[in-house]
C-alpha cells in the first residue's frame, strides 16, 4: 500500500513466483534474483528485453539498459509489468479520455488497470495528475529517463508476499509462471464466471516450443509478447536452440518422415549459414528458416484474455503443440489462483485424459 496525504490507497502490482528458485533453468533464476534486488516491474521489463536480445546473463549489470531500450521505441517489453490504481488518483481524467489515449487500459469498478507501457504513454501526454506520485514511487527507476514532473514527495511501498507454483520442464514445452498481479480479487476474493470484470494479469516464460506455436499464440491480441529476436540474434547463437535443440518435430511422423523433415531442415540451416557468410543481414537470412525452429517467449495475459485462450486452446480440436502449452498454463494458473473458472475448465476438458 502507498500512503497518500494521510490516507491509505490500495494498489495492486505483480508478485513473483517464489518456486522459481527450484528450477534447473539458470535464466529464470536470474529473473528471480533480480526481483530480490530491485522492483518486480523493473525485473520483468529487463528480463523481457534481454530475452529478445539474448543477453539474459547480463541481468542487473547496467542501470542504463532499460532506459535505453524504452527510448529506442521498444516499448512492448514494458507490457509485462502492470499496476492498478483507484480513480481517486486520476484527477480530472475520465475513462473516455484515458481510453482515447490508450485502448489497452481496463476499468474495474472504481479503478484503472494498465501495464507499464500504458502508464508511460499516459504520462507522456503531459500535465500532472495525482497518479504520477504513486507511479514514480513504484517505477521510479524505469521512469528515470522520462521527462516527467517529479513530485516533491515519493510514497513508501510495502511488498506483498509471493506465491509458489512449480515449473514445467518435461519433454514438451517448458513453462514458467513468472509473476501474477491478482487485481481486484486478490488472494481472498475469486471471480465466479468468465464474464467477471475483475482484473488480474499472468506472466509466463515459455521455452522449447516452435515458431509455428508462437505464430498461433500472437493471434491472441489482448495478450503481450516478447520473443527472442531472429533479427538481432544470430540463429547459431540463439539461447533457445542451444538449450533445447534447434527443431521441434511433429509427433505424428514415422521414421522415414522424420528423416525427410530433418534433411529439409538441415538444408535450410546450411542456406542460412551461407547467406550470413556472404554478408546477408540476420533479418534477411532468417527468411529461409522453417516454422519448426525452436524459440522462446515471454507472454502476459489479462484474466479475461487467459480464460478465452484456455477455452479455445485446451479444446481437443486445437493444434497439438499449443494445446500442450495451454494445458500446462491452465494447471499453473489454477494453482496460483484456484478459483472456479479454472476448475470448471479443467473438468470441461477432461483433465484425466491429458496424461
Amino acid at each position: 500500500m502507498a500512503q497518500m496525504s494521510g490516507s491509505v490507497t490500495k494498489i495492486t502490482r505483480p508478485v513473483p513466483n517464489l518456486a522459481l528458485d527450484s528450477t534447473a533453468n539458470n535464466d529464470v533464476k536470474l529473473f528471480l534474483g533480480a526481483c530480490a534486488n530491485t522492483t518486480i516491474e523493473r525485473a520483468l521489463t529487463e528480463f523481457s528485453a534481454r530475452l529478445c536480445y539474448n543477453s539474459v546473463s547480463k541481468m542487473g549489470t547496467s542501470e542504463n539498459f532499460i532506459p535505453k531500450v524504452l527510448s529506442s521505441g521498444h516499448l512492448s517489453v514494458a507490457e509485462h509489468a502492470s499496476i492498478m490504481l483507484p480513480w481517486s488518483l486520476m484527477g480530472k481524467l475520465g475513462a473516455r479520455k484515458i481510453f482515447e489515449w490508450n485502448r489497452y487500459f481496463d476499468f474495474p469498478p472504481g479503478r484503472v488497470a494498465g501495464n507499464l507501457r500504458c502508464w508511460i504513454e499516459l504520462m507522456r501526454m503531459g500535465g500532472y495528475y495525482p497518479f504520477h506520485e504513486v507511479l514514480l514511487s513504484v517505477f521510479g527507476d524505469i521512469y528515470a529517463s522520462e521527462s516527467f514532473v517529479h513530485p516533491t514527495e515519493l510514497h513508501e511501498w510495502s511488498e506483498e508476499a509471493g506465491f509458489r507454483v512449480p515449473s514445467a520442464e518435461g519433454a514438451g514445452p517448458h513453462v514458467y509462471l513468472l509473476a501474477v498481479n491478482y487485481g481486484t480479487f486478490g488472494m481472498s476474493k475469486r471471480p465466479t464466471t468468465v464474464r467477471d470484470k475483475e482484473w488480474a494479469r499472468y506472466t509466463w516464460m515459455v521455452e522449447n516450443v516452435s515458431r509455428s506455436l508462437t505464430h498461433q499464440l500472437v493471434r491472441h491480441r489482448g495478450a503481450s509478447f516478447s520473443q527472442e529476436s531472429q533479427r538481432y540474434v544470430d540463429f547459431e547463437k540463439s539461447a533457445a536452440t542451444k538449450q533445447y535443440g534447434d527443431f521441434i518435430y511433429p509427433p505424428g511422423l514415422n521414421f522415414g518422415q522424420q528423416d525427410m523433415t530433418r534433411y529439409a531442415y538441415m538444408q535450410s540451416v546450411e542456406h542460412y549459414k551461407d547467406l550470413r557468410k556472404s554478408g546477408v543481414k540476420k533479418e534477411d537470412a532468417r527468411f529461409v528458416l522453417p516454422n519448426g525452429t525452436t524459440t522462446r517467449m515471454i507472454v502476459s495475459f489479462s484474466f479475461n484474455e487467459l480464460s478465452h485462450f484456455l477455452t479455445v486452446r485446451c479444446a481437443k480440436d486445437a493444434q497439438w503443440e499449443i494445446r500442450s502449452l495451454a494445458k500446462i498454463m491452465l494447471q499453473q494458473a489454477a494453482m496460483a489462483t484456484p478459483h472456479e473458472i479454472f476448475s470448471n475448465l479443467k473438468e470441461g476438458f477432461e483433465i484425466a485424459d491429458w496424461g
